[in-house]
């Protein structure tokens, strides 16, 4: 219940997931393991034993601790709002290409590509194919991120709205969709 609450609402089934495997395989390693010592030393050298390991992890615990996160934001970004078409689009209609386009400033673009990295692990993970980020080659300021979706159409607007978290990637200065884009361009 607490890892629940804890957790980030679009992240809680792949938490609660890793958390019960790893809860049910340490029972089972550590019936195995413990079984074993039973049986080579006694019930009496297997509790004094295994006391003295949860000691040892506590004492490991408080020598490795986990860095505070209480400053890091962790809720989704809400900044998807679902493109305007001229074809009527129904919402399984599919596959779809989606391109989308950024102007980067010359200072920013090794930081730029570095997240772009990133996103393109996410967008294949959420069943996209074919991603590819393109340079204009009339003016190096602008990127393309295009990638094709099977899914359809429905998919691609929940993917971007809800259900997906915005990497909040912050360079130096501002945020990606900040600092990297000028005022005035489409989108920003």
């Amino acid at each position: 219940m607490t890892l629940q609450i804890l957790t980030p609402r679009w992240v809680v089934a792949r938490a609660l997931a890793l958390y019960q495997m790893t809860v049910f395989g340490g029972i089972a390693l550590g019936s195995s393991l413990w079984g074993a010592v039973a049986g080579w030393g006694g019930i009496s050298i297997t509790l004094v034993a295994s006391a003295a390991c949860m000691l040892l992890v506590i004492l490991l615990g408080f020598a490795f601790a986990l860095e505070p996160v209480q400053d890091r934001d962790l809720s989704p970004l809400r900044a998807f709002s679902e493109p305007e078409t001229a074809v009527a689009i129904e919402q399984r209609s599919g596959p779809v290409a989606i391109t989308i386009e950024y102007r980067i400033e010359e200072q920013n673009r090794a930081e730029f590509v570095a997240a772009m990295r990133i996103w393109r692990r996410l967008r294949i993970h959420d069943g996209a194919r074919n991603w590819a980020l393109l340079r204009d080659l009339g003016d190096p300021e602008i990127w393309f991120e295009r990638y094709e979706s099977a899914a359809g159409w429905s998919i691609c607007v929940t993917i971007g709205g809800s259900r997906r978290p915005m990497l909040k990637w912050r360079p130096r200065s501002a945020n990606c969709t900040g600092a990297m884009r000028r005022p005035g361009f489409p989108g920003h």
